[in-house]
């Protein structure tokens, strides 16, 4: 997580945690990923805006590393589903509310 605030750059690192995670849980994320076509999509989009969030998503396989970034993506974008399963992992608690 980091310290910046919507519209501004992301700031510093402020949290940073490891968890471990089942097989099958790393398989059912890694089958979101090519749902999404993550390795494909561009990294960023036009859309910005003056109030929203930032959703970044990074990934490296096989020394090739790729980031996608979406500004406020909508609650049902098969990219929102796949960056709100990996926050579902977490022990971070986010109200529905705040998740924009």
């Amino acid at each position: 997580m980091c310290s910046g605030s919507g519209g501004y750059e992301p700031g510093k690192l402020i949290l940073e945690k490891q968890k471990s995670i089942s097989k099958l849980t790393w398989h059912q994320f890694k089958e979101k990923l090519d749902e999404i076509g993550f390795w494909g999509m561009a990294t960023k989009e036009k859309s910005m805006g003056n109030d929203g969030s930032e959703w970044i998503l990074e990934g490296v396989v096989n020394d090739k590393y790729h980031v996608v970034d979406r500004w406020t993506p909508k609650s049902l974008s098969d990219y929102y589903q796949c960056c709100d399963y990996l926050l579902k992992l977490t022990d971070i608690k986010i109200p529905a509310d705040r998740k924009y």
